[in-house]
């Protein structure tokens, strides 16, 4: 199993758990009930955070010193369309690794990061790389 599917799996039985007790053992006294209900709350918390690896949401970027093949990009320049500082989103698959799946990362806005992205995008369908 993975970290995933049992960030989701331990919780749930931990939700069920305290709150079969809490609906069941009624004559609990006041201080047991508010330390089921803080710690069911910081199961939940648990559980979101988990569920971000399965729901593909971007990560921020973390180097790592791999060699990544370029997917797709997205960038989202600051104040176009909304408020935000801007942000630029890559898919990419770590070359060093046979893992089909594209990996999703965030990154905040910036002029030189924007310039290198198109660059690469631009030599994407060479297969050329970008340094």
């Amino acid at each position: 199993m993975t970290s995933s599917v049992l960030g989701i799996v331990i919780p749930a039985g931990c939700i069920l758990f305290f709150l079969l007790g809490v609906f069941l053992q009624s004559n609990w006294n006041w201080y047991s009930k508010a330390l089921i209900i803080a710690l069911t709350s910081a199961v939940l918390i648990f559980c979101y955070f988990s569920l971000i690896d399965i729901l593909g949401k971007p990560t921020p970027f973390r180097t790592d010193n791999e060699d990544w093949v370029l997917v797709h990009a997205m960038v989202e320049e600051p104040g176009l369309r909304s408020s935000s500082p801007g942000e630029i989103y890559l898919w990419v698959l770590p070359s060093a690794n046979n893992d089909k799946v594209p990996r999703a990362l965030r990154f905040p806005y910036t002029r030189k990061l924007h310039d290198t992205v198109r660059e690469a995008t631009s030599r994407q369908p060479r297969g050329s790389g970008v340094g």
